[in-house]
Formats: C-alpha cells, structure tokens, sequence
C-alpha cells in the first residue's frame, strides 16, 4: 500500500500510542523504538534520515496524543489508514482483448482497471450500484453494467483459480454493499446500543482519570514550586551566612585597627611628654655649658621629628579606621535590607490564591480596602517601610509590648516584626501546615 512520509509518521505515532500508551520522557528514551517496525523501508530509503531523526519525528507527534486511550488511537489510525488510495484494494493481473496486461482492482465500492504502472489512479470504474451481473467462463470475466446500451467489459486472468478468487470477492462486498444501505436489524440496533453505552462509560471514566492526572500534575507542579522557593531561600540563607561571616572578619580587623591605633596614641602620649621633660630640663639648664646645650637642643628636636612622624602615623590610622567602620556600617546597613526583603518576599510568595482580604473586623475602609489574591499583602510591604505600628489594627499591636515598640526603631524593622506576626495570627487559616511551619522558620529570621 502506497502512503505518502508525512502519513506514514502520523500513522506511526498512532501506533506507538496504542501500544505504549502516553509518552513518557523519563522511560521512553532515545532509542526506544528502535526495535519496532513503524515506518515502510520505502519511505525510510526516500528519505536520507537518520533513525534517530525518523524516531524524532514519531516522538513529536506521540506527544501529541496524551491522553488517547488505545481504542481511540486504534480508531485514529483506521480512519486515516482508509483514506489511503490503495486500502482495502485487492489487485488482480489481466489482460483485455488486445492482450494489454491491466490491473483489476477490487474494493468495498466497486471494481476498477488500473494501468500496469499506475495502481493508485483507476482509468475505469465499476461501481456495485452499476454492475447488473458478472460471470467467467473458463478464463474469461466478463462485467455486465446496469445499463443494456453499455457495452460488456471483458478481460482475462492468467488461471482459472484467480477468476475464482475474483467472483468471491466481488460476491463478498457486493453483499456487505447492500447490507450497509438496509436497515439495522434489532440485534444489530441492540448491539450498538450497548456499544454506544459502553463507550459513554469509558469517556466518563476517562474523564475522570484525566482530571485525577491533571490534579495530581497541579499537585506535583505546586510541591516543585514550593521545593524551589525552599531551595532558593536556603540559598540565600547560605549566602546572607557568607554576607555575615564577611562582616565579621571586617568587624574583627576594625578592632585589630583600633587596637593598633590605641597603642600608637598611647606611644605619642608617651613621646610627647618625654618631649615636655626635655623642654623642661632646657629651661631649668640656662647656665650649662654651650656643648651640653648643643647636645640637648639635638635631643629636643629628633624627639620632636619622631613625635610628629607618630602624629601622621595616628592621623593617616584614624583616617583608615573611620573608613573601615563605615563600610561595617554600610555592609550591616545592606544585610538587614536585604535579610527584610528576603523575608517579605518569600511571605508574599507564599500566599495562596485564595487568600483574600484580612478578616473584616481587621479591616478598615481608609487602610484595608476591598480587593482580591495578593493585593492586601503587597499594602502591607508597602506600609513596612512606614511607621506601620500607627495604622494596623489594635489587635495586633497589642501583641507587642512597649519596650518591644520602642526597641525596633527602626521603622523597617518594627514592620517586619508586626508583618510576622500578622501571617502567625491570621493568615495560617489560609495555608496548610507544611506552608505554615515555612512562614515560621521565615519570620524567626527577623
């Protein structure tokens, strides 16, 4: 049978359903269906493609149909299969009178001649509808047509046996020709009845296993989710470690410096007030001799060189140290900021679909307007860089004490505290009990 590449994979692929069912990228890999015969070695030898690449090709429309039970695909690949010009064509070799060799072609609509190098083209057709009666005598066929004007239609076949073959086929469908146009019988009506009964019962069933899959992909696709933003706030945790242990050795060498810097001001006290003993001893030697004097004059003034060389020595220290306690200042400075809007990201990540507005006794007109999914938890983001403790309900800031209060100065902080508290007090009615111990391990962050 002649089927066109682009059919013989659509074909192919249809197969593969019925007999692998869906596909499956972790079990179905490259080089699973080298061992199947799929594909003509006439379509494969048109082409010059790889195995792989024809397997590609399969593959690509095997993904298509997910889902397709294997009745289905069987069904699928039938009516594609009988749109093929030479399905259900039964060939025969003959020659007419002039002993030209043709080709008989018999089917489920008729009889046609093919040319000897054509078979998918018939030059003459016999429909049942048409034929009022065919005979052989010996070798010879002969097709009489409805129509007594019409001119008989005579060939011969090589052997007896094949003419024989030919009249039980043509007597074969011309009666299921005619018992497709009458009437179902009730047996026949009964039948397709339960058929059609039973094929109800199976699309019901696959309905219910393909909502089953499909809640149980939604289910693995949000625990992934979920898997993920635990992985990437693990990361960031590592990394805000890392942020901090940087901090530390930063911290560490601040001391080590002001260590430093005390012990060369405890020096230049100390050359300073040799310096102040000499100067003394000067004034208080006026009669001393003029080598002495000489002497002590050179003393005065190395020690003042040194004294001085300490003095921009502590300068250029206590320049470097300020340097130093404000890039500490800055690095804390950004490692709060970035610890605060880790955790209310991951706060806001967290929050279901379904979770809506606060409960309305907690919600006021100016502060807590009506709106849907997210958008209350994205005001209260917006309100933690404000003084957040003025505008939330009274039952939440109740929960703090007034040393707690005033001990979170910081305006950023005292609305992480307050936004933590919130997600413990009401918001753990909206989430399950593995989100909810996840909130808890985000808001002990603060």
């Amino acid at each position: 049978i002649y089927c066109p590449p682009e059919t013989s994979v659509l074909l192919a692929s249809y197969a593969v359903q019925a007999r692998h069912g869906d596909y499956n990228k972790t079990t179905h890999t490259p080089g699973f269906l080298v061992n199947d015969r799929l594909l003509p070695q006439r379509v494969i030898d048109q082409h010059k493609m790889s195995k792989d690449e024809w397997e590609n090709s399969i593959t690509t429309w095997w993904q298509e149909h997910r889902g397709m039970l294997r009745e289905d695909a069987m069904m699928e690949y039938l009516k594609i299969a009988q749109d093929l010009e030479m399905y259900g064509v039964n060939y025969f070799e003959i020659r007419n009178k002039k002993g030209t060799e043709l080709w008989l072609g018999v089917d489920a609509l008729g009889l046609n001649i093919y040319e000897k190098d054509d078979r998918l083209t018939p030059k003459i057709g016999f429909p049942w509808s048409e034929i009022r009666n065919i005979s052989f005598n010996d070798r010879k066929f002969i097709i009489k047509p409805i129509d007594k004007k019409a001119p008989d239609f005579v060939f011969f076949a090589p052997r007896v046996r094949i003419n024989k073959r030919i009249l039980a086929l043509c007597m074969g469908n011309h009666e299921l020709y005619m018992r497709r146009r009458k009437p179902d019988t009730i047996d026949v009506q009964q039948m397709k009845a339960q058929a059609r009964e039973e094929k109800n019962a199976k699309q019901q069933e696959r309905e219910k296993l393909q909502l089953a899959l499909a809640a149980r992909e939604r289910a693995e696709k949000k625990q992934q989710e979920y898997e993920d933003r635990i992985r990437n706030m693990q990361e960031e945790m590592e990394r805000s470690q890392a942020n901090l242990i940087e901090a530390q050795d930063m911290i560490r060498r601040l001391e080590e410096q002001l260590k430093q810097l005390q012990a060369a001001k405890d020096d230049l006290e100390q050359r300073q007030n040799e310096l102040q003993v000499m100067i003394t001893r000067l004034e208080e030697t006026k009669n001393m001799e003029a080598a002495e004097r000489a002497k002590l004059e050179d003393e005065i003034r190395m020690k003042q060189e040194e004294v001085h060389k300490i003095q921009e020595e502590v300068s250029v220290k206590d320049s470097e140290t300020k340097r130093l306690q404000e890039e500490v200042e800055e690095a804390r400075r950004k490692q709060v900021k970035r610890k605060v809007c880790m955790i209310l990201f991951q706060l806001v990540c967290l929050v279901p679909e379904e979770c809506v507005d606060p409960p309305p006794e907690h919600r006021t007109r100016k502060h807590f307007p009506r709106c849907t999914v997210k958008a209350p938890i994205y005001y209260y983001l917006l309100s933690s860089t404000l003084n957040v403790y003025r505008i939330w309900p009274g039952a939440i800031v109740s929960k703090f004490t007034r040393a707690q209060t005033h001990a979170a100065t910081d305006k950023t902080e005292c609305g992480i505290l307050i936004l933590s508290l919130y997600f413990q007090e009401y918001a753990k009615n909206y989430f399950t009990l593995q989100v909810v111990e996840k909130l808890n391990i985000l808001t002990r962050l603060n």
